[in-house]
């Protein structure tokens, strides 16, 4: 059965002692040192390199496989497609040209996806390893929802 893509916790997912107050809550260490303060002091201090503006992608994928291999296709960053058993499996796609929490005005990328995100071929699954902006764009999920409605296998949570 797939399931919507909107829906939010299962009644597993509630039973987990993360989850209270109808939210899902990660734990970590109160004590940790992250502030606003120590986060400008950063920016202030750290001294970018040498990184280009952009970088053209000189392969282009070629997704014909024998039904009996693995094809495991280079996306960018965390991003991977895989072809096997007939198959395709998609690990955190990410085809946005800006990330962060306002996308206008978060990181570019410095270069294109291995492919466009209209040249994938129909996506059977889709796996989400955890929700940063470099690993869960909403937008290509969407498309694919509604494109190809694959089962979405995300973290308990997200």
């Amino acid at each position: 059965m797939v399931m919507p893509f909107r829906r939010l916790f299962s009644k597993s997912s509630q039973k987990s002692p993360h989850y209270y107050c109808g939210k899902f809550h990660n734990k970590w260490d109160k004590k940790d040192h992250r502030s606003l303060i120590n986060f400008f002091t950063l920016l202030w201090k750290e001294t970018p390199g040498d990184w280009p503006r952009w970088v053209e992608n000189k392969a282009t994928p070629n997704l014909d496989t024998c039904p009996d291999h693995i094809n495991i296709t280079f996306l960018n960053h965390a991003s991977f497609l895989i072809h096997v058993d007939g198959k395709y499996l998609l690990f955190d796609p990410v085809f946005a040209t800006k990330v962060g929490p306002i996308p206008p005005l978060g990181l570019k990328r410095r270069r294109p996806p291995g492919m466009a995100l209209h040249e994938l071929p129909p996506i059977d699954f889709v796996f989400i390893s955890h929700n940063h902006y470099d690993h869960l764009d909403l937008h290509t999920l969407r498309y694919l929802s509604q494109r190809d409605q694959p089962k979405c296998i995300v973290p308990l949570g997200d």
